[in-house]
């Protein structure tokens, strides 16, 4: 059974290993749309999966990935993972429901995990 938490830390684990994302709804509404924006340190070496059809552009936040906007039915599920190339250091993802920042999460990709302190949290808006 998978396990939820959320984490500040995540180990540079590859995504056939270890998968991360967040779990979210919207309160009140049955359908909705969402969308994910990623800020990664800097550009991944190698670009692989489904940034490799969106690209991205270097920000002052870091290097900027726009997922595409989707429409979800009572809450989704956007799953992560790491792959050869990407780069350690701080990431930032920006949760957007409805066209709205609905959450920021901060984190780092690193080595080797040094705080094992998580909590639950999922983003009820």
């Amino acid at each position: 059974m998978p396990m939820i938490r959320e984490v500040r830390e995540l180990p540079f684990v590859l995504r056939d290993k270890m998968h991360y994302g967040l779990v979210f709804t919207k309160r009140g509404a049955r359908e909705f749309m969402a969308q994910v924006v990623h800020y990664l340190p800097e550009r991944p070496r190698i670009l692989r999966g489904s940034i490799q059809e969106v690209g991205g552009v270097q920000t002052a936040r870091g290097y900027e990935i726009a997922g595409p906007i989707s429409k979800y039915v009572e809450g989704g599920v956007r799953v992560l993972g790491l792959n050869e190339g990407d780069p350690l250091g701080r990431y930032e993802l920006d949760l957007f429901i409805d066209g709205k920042l609905a959450k920021t999460v901060r984190y780092r990709v690193v080595s080797k995990v040094t705080d094992t302190e998580g909590s639950n949290e999922t983003c009820d808006t």
